[in-house]
């Protein structure tokens, strides 16, 4: 039993993932956690219920002894199992005709980054990062929604490597202090140098289609070996952002250390070069690179053991819809077909199989058929032997076929996570459809990715650029806050719509004095846009509340409805939202 279980093993390792090494810790790992799961050993193939003996049978099921439903011996349904399917994760050349060649394997691959980055985001910034030993006892961090300060921003001094530059049309600034303004546009101006916008969405793009993708980041710390650590205390500058999918990097090195956080995840990789320097021969072919001087982009999530026997990538985006994008295909072929046969004429000859028989009998008829072929048509007769010949047309029934092709664009919508308003390009169908929630739906789970994916990615990149003692920064790291811009653009009446109540709220906000004037327009237009989000002075208040004084004067009351000019004098006013005094009276119950 032992030595036909060690051939098994053998042989499924060796047939069905020739990926995976034979031998070592991740072998052993799956071959563990296949034989306790009933695999044999193996990874592809799950026996099925029948081939079971009877105790492995499940018993926590629902059956009917009577009817035969739910039981192993009469319902068919017992019978079904999950197989693993083609695995096109490592057909670089199948994965690379899909997205280049099958418009929906593209569009599948693409929406997400197209929309990750289509309107691109804001940033700001509070000023530069305190470290922990260089707080004081009176150390106070500054706040990340603090006001601008009042009056006109200082002009602006020219800094090395250029001087100031316009924000990047997918990009814009707004300063927790407008001191800090001049050196937001040095870094995007550093940005938009190294094409950083650019970068990104190849790599996502890339990481999606091949399961991963590494972002080189040049940075010069006068390390010749790349395979150290970064020392981001000594980095002089930023020269440049290389794209690598994973077709050609592979994991040399792994995190061992089960305590650390990245604990199993890759250390070292090496990467191989695609296009040789002429102008240096002695350049290598391939070299290592640690992961702290790249920044990673993954496709699908995997689990540990998949993860390695990947090599330390995950899956393709096409790898779970490979099998749905293969039927919708197929399915639309057949309905072309179809329609090449919407209409077949049928010929009936009397005595066919008799004329065939006859020696020239063969050639007459394909004589006769052609000759009907060429004179049918709409403007033409066709003339047919009354007694001997008919000629009628049979329609194909296409009742169904739009409601089927439906259902598979709800199929593939669901495996994708993309709606078929926006994978297929099609308008909501039905009465009173306009396809706003299946936007607004797939617009808050772009947002979800931007968030937990994209940002920590920018934030990288962007601490990098600024530790480099030569770039926007002098190596001062700033904190810096990342705001995505919506995706979902309002028609001119739901922003009239939405201004206006803005503008009722923030009118009740300063009657009351929750807010001052001055803060309220300052929240509302910061960076030139209209934010919804209400900004106030907290320091301010707590500094007037200590010192017993108002933060806020109130405002002066309002002169009585029909008072004399210039008169100043409070009459029976009603409360914002109230009525008036109930001991007035009006003109009419006077005079009576």
């Amino acid at each position: 039993m032992a030595n036909f279980t060690s051939r098994l093993r053998k042989l499924a390792l060796t047939f069905l993932e020739p990926e995976l090494p034979a031998t070592g810790p991740a072998a052993d790992a799956v071959a563990t956690i296949s034989a306790l799961s009933g695999l044999g050993g193996g990874f592809d193939q799950v026996p099925s219920p029948l081939a079971m003996p009877m105790d492995t049978h499940r018993s926590d099921a629902w059956e009917n002894p009577l009817t035969g439903v739910g039981t192993r011996d009469r319902d068919k349904a017992q019978a079904m199992h999950f197989r693993r399917p083609f695995d096109i994760t490592f057909d670089w050349l199948t994965l690379q005709s899909l997205y280049h060649f099958d418009p929906l394997s593209r569009r599948i691959v693409d929406t997400w980054p197209k929309h990750m980055f289509r309107n691109g985001w804001d940033i700001s910034t509070t000023g530069p990062v305190v470290k922990k030993k260089d707080r004081g006892p009176d150390w106070d961090p500054v706040r990340m929604d603090a006001l601008p300060m009042p009056g006109p921003p200082p002009k602006a001094t020219p800094r090395i490597g250029g001087g100031i530059a316009k924000p990047l049309a997918k990009m814009s600034v707004k300063t927790g202090s407008e001191q800090f303004a001049t050196v937001l546009l040095d870094i995007e101006e550093e940005v938009e140098r190294l094409r950083l916008v650019e970068s990104f969405y190849q790599a996502s793009t890339w990481g999606r289609l091949y399961g991963g993708a590494l972002l080189i980041v040049g940075a010069n710390d006068g390390a010749t070996d790349l395979s150290l650590p970064l020392d981001e205390e000594n980095i002089k500058s930023i020269d440049y952002l290389t794209v690598v999918d994973r077709r050609y990097v592979t994991t040399t090195t792994y995190y061992a250390d089960y305590q650390a956080p990245n604990y199993g995840e890759p250390e070292v990789y090496r990467v191989y070069r695609t296009i040789s320097d002429a102008k240096d021969p002695n350049s290598q072919s391939m070299f290592d690179i640690h992961e702290s001087r790249v920044i990673r982009f993954e496709g699908e999530s995997v689990d540990t053991i998949e993860r390695q026997r990947l090599g330390g990538w995950s899956h393709s985006v096409l790898q779970a819809p490979y099998e749905e994008i293969k039927r919708f295909m197929q399915t639309f072929q057949s309905a072309s077909h179809l329609l090449t046969d919407a209409s077949q004429g049928v010929y009936k000859l009397k005595g066919l199989m008799q004329q065939l028989g006859t020696k020239n009998g063969q050639t007459l008829l394909f004589a006769r058929m052609q000759m009907m072929d060429m004179a049918r048509s709409v403007a033409r007769s066709l003339l047919i032997d009354a007694d001997g010949e008919e000629f009628s047309r049979i329609q194909t029934s296409f009742s169904g076929i739009p409601d089927l092709l439906d259902r598979f664009m709800q199929m593939l919508s669901m495996v994708t996570g993309i709606p078929v308003t926006i994978l297929m390009g099609r308008s909501a169908a039905g009465m009173n459809a306009t396809g706003d929630s299946d936007f607004r739906a797939f617009y808050g789970e772009v947002a979800a990715e931007q968030a937990n994916s994209l940002k920590p990615k920018l934030k990288r990149a962007y601490k990098l650029l600024m530790l480099a003692r030569e770039g926007p920064t002098d190596g001062k790291e700033m904190k810096i806050s990342f705001d995505f811009r919506p995706l979902w653009n309002p028609t001119d009446k739901e922003r009239a719509d939405t201004n206006y109540v803005q503008a009722q709220a923030d009118a009740l906000t300063v009657a009351n004095q929750i807010a001052s004037p001055e803060e309220i327009a300052i929240s509302r237009f910061r960076n030139g846009r209209l934010n919804l989000n209400t900004v106030i002075d907290i320091k301010g208040r707590e500094a007037a509340m200590e010192d017993g004084e108002a933060f806020i004067e109130p405002p002066p009351p309002p002169p009585v409805v029909g008072a004399p000019d210039g008169s100043s004098e409070q009459g029976n006013k009603a409360p914002l939202g109230g009525s008036a005094d109930a001991g007035a009276k009006p003109d009419n119950a006077s005079k009576k």
